[in-house]
């Protein structure tokens, strides 16, 4: 079971309020911004966009089984027959319930960022983690301010281990990201020019991504690429520094990479003698799972375990 709040446990999370009083007793069990996959029992979230105004799908919200929904003070005539939580954003809203709730579950919060590889170190961070504890993680690619939210409130009360994606184009959305988030263990897979339109240089990319640390739990760990000498430059905080990489210098590095028909194997300086296989090409995906693996090892997962867990994976 997914966030499940009676609407008057939501208005306390949130320090809102609820337009009639009479409906605080009507139970969410799950939140929705998108008319189309509204599911029984949902909260409707409406953004207020630059062409249409998501209140006005409210009715069809609730007509599709949403049991309430956040109203936007600044937007009139909010419906009295229908339980209506009353905020000064809907968005920040949502942001600030996806906070409150993963600090309540208090899941192992891992997060993965960079301008190439996020999707597929997520994937193979999750496939290892499932192995020895109750997982939740980011589905496709919803790791911007509304899906990583989204992806939070959608997370089972007896997660253990949350793997969230996080993406950006601009400045500063990682950080919100960060803070919603609080993670343990911070990935970075790597720097590249992705976005770069939007932020002028590779260093001002790396500074962006270095937000994820914005969150990071003080006794948090972040993990990055070694060679990546403009993180290295940037990074400021008392946290724990892991690094992968080709150089000996890197807590982990590969002894051998092997490309096959189906997948790439590998084996580490961490034991020599056991070899591990990912079903997918490319010998930059050794790195990303070289990243997931000092994760793992952080949270008490050894290597026979990863290498069982990576020869069965399946991407999302």
């Amino acid at each position: 079971m997914n966030l499940k709040k009676t609407v008057g446990e939501v208005v306390a999370m949130l320090d809102s309020s609820i337009h009639t009083d009479t409906f605080r007793d009507v139970v969410i069990t799950g939140v929705c911004f998108d008319t189309r996959q509204i599911k029984p029992g949902d909260l409707f979230v409406p953004f207020v966009g630059n062409l249409r105004d998501g209140h006005e799908f409210v009715g069809q919200a609730r007509e599709m089984g949403a049991v309430a929904t956040f109203w936007q003070k600044n937007v009139p005539n909010p419906p009295t027959d229908f339980p209506v939580i009353l905020v000064e954003d809907t968005l920040l809203a949502l942001q600030e319930l996806a906070m409150k709730y993963i600090q309540e579950v208090r899941p192992k919060v891992i997060a993965i960022t960079g301008s190439n590889g996020k999707t597929t170190t997520k994937d193979i961070m999750a496939a290892i983690v499932e192995t020895s504890y109750k997982v939740h993680y980011t589905g496709g690619n919803f790791n911007n301010h509304i899906g990583l939210p989204y992806t939070i409130l959608t997370m089972p009360e007896d997660t253990e281990v949350a793997v969230l994606e996080m993406g950006m184009n601009h400045r500063h959305e990682i950080e919100v990201l960060s803070k919603i988030a609080k993670p343990d263990i911070a990935i970075i897979t790597n720097i590249g020019e992705a976005h770069i339109e939007y932020l002028g240089s590779r260093q001002e990319i790396a500074k962006a991504k270095l937000e994820i640390t914005a969150g990071l739990n003080p006794s948090g760990i972040l993990i990055y690429p070694y060679e990546e000498t403009l993180l290295l430059s940037q990074i400021d905080g008392d946290f724990r520094q892991l690094t992968f990489g080709k150089s000996t210098e890197s807590e982990i590095y590969p002894l051998e990479i092997h490309a096959e028909a189906e997948g790439t194997s590998f084996v580490t300086n961490w034991e020599p003698d056991l070899e591990i296989f990912v079903p997918i090409i490319g010998e930059h995906n050794v790195f990303n799972t070289m990243a997931a693996m000092l994760a793992a090892r952080e949270i008490g997962i050894e290597g026979k375990k990863i290498q069982t867990a990576l020869k069965n994976m399946e991407r999302s």
